[in-house]
């Protein structure tokens, strides 16, 4: 049986939202939602988590613990298999895979055999190919995902919405065929707010401006994602909602 194609040209984009900033006319006065009658609240992106899929043969070496961890997640509750689904599984997947290692006691390093486990092998190369794009007052600087925590450019709640959404996304791209594997990343991507393209994170980052935020504070966001994305809601570079005045 064919092991399954990498599709090295998608690849992933989580927004990182910063704190809410209530929207305010130039005279200090709420804006308010035209409809609600509320006023409106920006989350401005603050940073980008960018993840490439991974290798053919980093997939070879732990294709079972990737295949059950995407069984796991996908497979319907029923006749005693204990599955997650789409609408939940996502976003625990990177606590999922940690748990299907450990049922398969090759979470960690096996001194006997010398093989490496997943933690400080798959999970280690997955954080390596994720890079956080984060908002500073010289622009957007790439950071590794680790230092991104480290500088404070993203906390640690931040950093795990980011891994879970980045273990599901390297599961499904290593699982599925062709034509499955688009749709169905997409439809998970939805979950954050997150965008799938073909650009590379060098590219993708090179694409990213600063503009000057709605919010009353002066706030920065980010401009239009790469025009190839696949999530058009990202396009203004916040996220909204109401709330009373």
């Amino acid at each position: 049986m064919a092991v399954a194609r990498i599709d090295k040209k998608l690849n992933l984009y989580v927004p990182v939202y910063g704190e809410p900033l209530p929207r305010t006319d130039a005279d200090g006065n709420p804006v308010l939602d035209p409809e609600t009658k509320l006023q409106i609240v920006d989350e401005p992106i603050i940073a980008y988590a960018c993840s490439c899929p991974i290798s053919r043969e980093m997939f070879e070496r732990y294709f079972m613990v990737i295949a059950q961890t995407f069984a796991t997640i996908m497979t319907p509750r029923a006749a005693g298999v204990v599955g997650l689904g789409l609408s939940t599984g996502p976003g625990c997947a990177a606590l999922v895979l940690k748990h299907v290692a450990q049922q398969q006691r090759v979470w960690e390093d096996d001194p006997t055999t010398g093989t490496v486990g997943v933690r400080r092998g798959l999970l280690e190369e997955i954080k390596r190919l994720t890079t956080v794009a984060a908002l500073t007052a010289d622009g957007w600087k790439p950071v590794p995902l680790a230092i991104a925590v480290d500088q404070g450019f993203i906390n640690e709640e931040d950093a795990a919405e980011v891994e879970n959404a980045v273990v599901f996304f390297i599961a499904a791209s290593a699982m599925l065929n062709r034509a499955q594997r688009a749709p169905m990343v997409s439809a998970a991507a939805d979950l954050w707010g997150a965008l799938t393209s073909s650009s590379t994170p060098t590219e993708f980052i090179a694409s990213l401006r600063t503009s000057t935020g709605t919010a009353s504070s002066g706030a920065n966001s980010p401009a239009p994602a790469p025009a190839d994305s696949t999530d058009a809601a990202a396009e203004t570079g916040v996220k909204r909602s109401s709330v009373p005045a």
